[in-house]
């Protein structure tokens, strides 16, 4: 009942109360520490050290999106910065790199909060684009199955050879 009673009545110098849940602070003083950037965090400097500094607290990030961005975002490397652009360089295996092309905007997004700061990827030092597969002609397809077949025999090999044989459908 007593607590109910401190909610309704005035707090000092007759401003209204404060719910507890918010906490009332009053401004910092001058010379006091700024303030944090959202989430708690300060803002980070759109510098190249910056921004590898800062790379675990990313990663961490695209944990929460997830898993196969995480990992292609632990494996790539901040290799420049241009504000408003930051390049990436994916890691050695090309699989990194299609988390990163389709989930570009969401990485763009948590650089940006990290930052205080709109940002465009780079990955690879060019505009994301997704890689495109070559087409193999039916001659190509054909070489490419005799190929693995005489492979899986060394006796296949010797009769394709001898007997200058090619592959059928």
């Amino acid at each position: 009942a007593a607590a109910g009673l401190a909610l309704e009545s005035p707090g000092p110098a007759g401003r209204p109360p404060v719910p507890p849940e918010t906490g009332g602070t009053e401004p910092a003083p001058p010379g006091a520490a700024a303030p944090a950037a959202p989430g708690g965090a300060r803002p980070v400097s759109f510098t190249l050290e910056g921004i590898q500094a800062a790379w675990p607290e990313i990663v961490a990030s695209g944990r929460e999106q997830s898993r196969f961005l995480a990992d292609a975002l632990a494996q790539a490397r901040v290799v420049a910065v241009n504000p408003p652009e930051v390049t990436l360089e994916p890691g050695p295996n090309p699989i990194h790199q299609e988390p990163l092309t389709r989930q570009r905007e969401v990485v763009e997004g948590m650089l940006g909060r990290l930052l205080g700061a709109p940002v465009r990827l780079l990955i690879g030092g060019r505009e994301a684009e997704p890689p495109r597969v070559r087409r193999l002609s039916e001659a190509e397809a054909r070489a490419e199955r005799l190929k693995v077949l005489r492979g899986r025999d060394p006796a296949l090999e010797a009769a394709a050879e001898m007997l200058d044989l090619e592959v059928l459908e």
